[in-house]
Parts: C-alpha cells; structure tokens; sequence
C-alpha cells in the first residue's frame, strides 16, 4: 500500500489516478452546517479552485441516548464545578465548555438526542498532480477555518466511508 493514496486505473489503459482523503483536524469556532457551500471554492478567485474532482462526504452516527445522558451529566456537573472553581478566572475556555455542555444537557432533558457527525474529503487527481491538488484543498479549507489532515494508510477505509449505504 501507497501512503499517499490509492491508484485507481482501468485495465487496458495507461491513465492512473489517484485518490487521496482528508479529515478535518480542527474545526473552527463557529461554523454553521449551511456554511458548507463555500467549501466547494470560490467561483470568483481561481486560486481557490479545485484542481480535480473531489468527493465531501459528511457522516452521521445517532449516538446511544443511555449512555449519551449518563456522558453529558457527568461532564456538565464537571464542567460546573469547574466554572466554579478559582480555577476559572485563569482557564477562559471553561465558561465555553460550560455553555457546551449547558447546551447538550439541554436538549437531552426536552427528548432529543445528540449525533457524532465527521467529514471527509476525498481528491481524484493524476498522480503527478496530486500535490498540488492536495494544496489548494488545504487553502480552500484553510480560508474557512479548518486544518486538514490526510487519511494516510487508511484509503480503503475512507472510501468505503464515502461511499453511499
């Protein structure tokens, strides 16, 4: 197996391509899901273009309500001892996590129930191409907030993942 990706080619044909994926290291603070449109580029500078065809695949995982109630109480209880603590006025993200878990508690006591949600780029590219391709993904993404990381060794994995049910 390639690190960088996998090669795909019809028999017969001295065409290759190759297909890499990406995952999102980092999120931005604040980023809505109807915010996605502008991951595909920007029409109106070329820099910020794919070069090749990519596939975004978003999955979603409806997680356990038991387990997921149990897991939110807890951290919301921790998370309030700790906006509570002396602690707190040098740690600025615990007011946050506060309002995060608030938040989940929330909507888990009204009935709802929280999802694991990922998502995934894949880039099919000629191999001496793939490079570049693989940069303007990462300043396209880079321009919304979020750092990519490539899926390396796990390309089977990570098309079976994007692949319909």
């Amino acid at each position: 197996p390639q690190p960088g990706g996998l090669t795909l080619w019809k028999e017969g044909s001295e065409h290759r391509l190759e297909a890499r994926f990406y995952s999102i290291k980092s999120f931005p603070e604040r980023f809505a899901l109807w915010q996605m449109g502008s991951l595909i580029g920007d029409l109106m500078q070329p820099a910020l273009q794919y070069s090749a065809p990519f596939l975004l695949t978003m999955g979603v995982h409806v997680l356990d309500p038991n387990v997921t109630k149990s897991v939110v109480t807890a951290n919301h209880v921790r998370a309030t001892q700790n906006a509570r603590s002396k602690m707190a006025e040098v740690m600025p993200d615990v007011g946050k996590k506060l309002q995060d878990w608030t938040a989940a508690a929330n909507a888990i006591d009204v009935g709802s129930s929280l999802v694991s949600l990922y998502h995934q780029l894949a880039i099919f590219s000629p191999p001496g191409k793939s490079v570049a391709a693989q940069e303007t993904a990462n300043a396209i993404w880079r321009g919304r907030g979020f750092q990519l990381n490539a899926d390396v060794y796990m390309h089977r994995q990570a098309l079976l993942a994007s692949l319909p049910m």
